[in-house]
């Protein structure tokens, strides 16, 4: 998954895009996951304690979690972590 800035070239100079948080979009993962996810400190605690990331290193719930915050809808659903657990 990928939520880094669009290298844009203008002109021979290369500009970053910034990205945007996207709010109407965050509301609609939080209603649809029915969580309160804007509630996370980013502890990174369930990193440390989701059993899929001790087992093989490839979940990561708080980036998710980060990701979904921001409204960045695309590339969660881009991303096959989601799919890794379902609890």
């Amino acid at each position: 998954m990928s939520v880094l800035p669009e290298v844009i070239e203008s002109g021979g100079t290369a500009m970053m895009t910034a990205l945007r948080p996207d709010p109407v979009q965050r509301n609609q993962i939080e209603s649809g996951s029915r969580t309160a996810s804007f509630m996370c400190w980013t502890c990174g605690s369930c990193d440390f304690e989701c059993p899929v990331n001790i087992a093989t290193g490839c979940l990561r719930p708080q980036k998710l979690v980060r990701v979904a915050n921001l409204g960045f809808l695309t590339e969660l659903l881009d991303s096959p972590e989601i799919w890794y657990c379902l609890t």
